[in-house]
């Protein structure tokens, strides 16, 4: 017995179900669960917004700097692959910012490619700096410290620190700041994610301070991830990415406007105690605890699900 809905639902699945229904059972749920992945698969907009070839995608925020407003990504860590193995390094890869004009652009540097596989063996790391095959190689550091509330601009170097959300100026200083102005202040990080979630990041402005025009913060794809004969490898993530990205969120925002019954837009209730750090984000409605393209894959397998659901039941009468 379990007083949760999904855990009951659960336990019948592994438990009753199969003793009261035997192979009859696995049958079915592989028959089904291949049609609902086949109709996925066939889906335009999926088909439109993924690469056939690509596993992952890794990606970060980025911001727009307050000192100079240019978009800077914030990366906690640059690393893609730092794995040993018994006899040393097998996969030593990391990204590199590269400033392009007003743009940052992401470069990949994997040693494997680079020295190959035996030489890599024999490297060592010590922090941020990387020494193999006699070459010194510096992995860049990262320019958000989440805990802290801080991060750094990669184009012009300066610290992002704090905004007054009243009258939008940053401040890298406090010390002097009248009293009033010191309660107000934020996180500028923080506060863009949470201008973002309130509506800028869905084509809507509920809540937002007379200052803003548009949003200071948006997702920003860095790497994609490809599998070749088992092996690993990674490639930047280019415009047309991003606008694979920026379709997705296009259809939500359609699903939105229509109030798609399967798009989770009900509000994270904010007693919840394991779920209230991400009110602090802005991310007040469960939908907003995914990317676009996540979400508009959960809610076409949903829909899907319900549809085989009805199937059943038809195939049944």
């Amino acid at each position: 017995c379990d007083l949760l809905p999904v855990g009951y639902v659960f336990l019948k699945a592994v438990l009753e179900y199969p003793a009261k229904y035997g192979k009859r059972l696995v049958d079915d749920v592989k028959r089904w669960g291949d049609w609902v992945t086949q109709r996925l698969r066939e889906d335009p907009i999926i088909n439109e917004v993924y690469d056939k070839d690509v596993a992952v995608y890794i990606g970060s925020w980025e911001v727009k700097c307050p000192s100079c407003g240019r978009w800077t990504p914030l990366v906690g860590n640059w690393w893609l692959a730092r794995v040993k193995g018994k006899e040393g390094y097998e996969r030593l890869a990391w990204m590199e910012p590269k400033i392009v004009g007003e743009r940052v652009e992401i470069e990949v540097v994997d040693l494997n490619r680079m020295l190959g596989s035996e030489l890599l063996k024999e490297a060592e790391v010590r922090g941020t700096t990387v020494i193999a095959a006699g070459r010194q190689f510096r992995v860049p550091e990262n320019n958000i410290e989440a805990r802290r509330e801080t991060a750094t601009c990669l184009h012009c170097s300066q610290p992002i620190i704090q905004i007054d959300p009243e009258t939008g100026k940053h401040y890298t200083e406090t010390k002097n700041l009248p009293k009033d102005v010191k309660g107000r202040l934020k996180g500028y990080v923080k506060y863009v994610l949470e201008l973002y979630n309130k509506g800028l990041g869905y084509g809507t402005n509920k809540e937002l301070p007379p200052w803003v025009n548009e949003t200071p913060a948006r997702e920003r794809l860095l790497v994609k991830v490809k599998v070749k004969q088992g092996d690993v490898e990674f490639e930047p993530c280019t415009e047309k990415d991003q606008e694979k990205l920026d379709l997705a969120r296009k259809e939500i925002i359609r699903m939105l406007e229509m109030s798609d019954p399967d798009l989770p837009a009900e509000p994270i209730p904010i007693y919840e105690v394991r779920s209230i750090w991400v009110i602090n984000y802005g991310m007040v409605e469960w939908y907003k605890l995914f990317n676009p393209r996540q979400l508009l894959t959960l809610v076409k397998l949903v829909k899907l699900i319900r549809e085989a659901g009805k199937q059943i039941e038809q195939e049944k009468i």
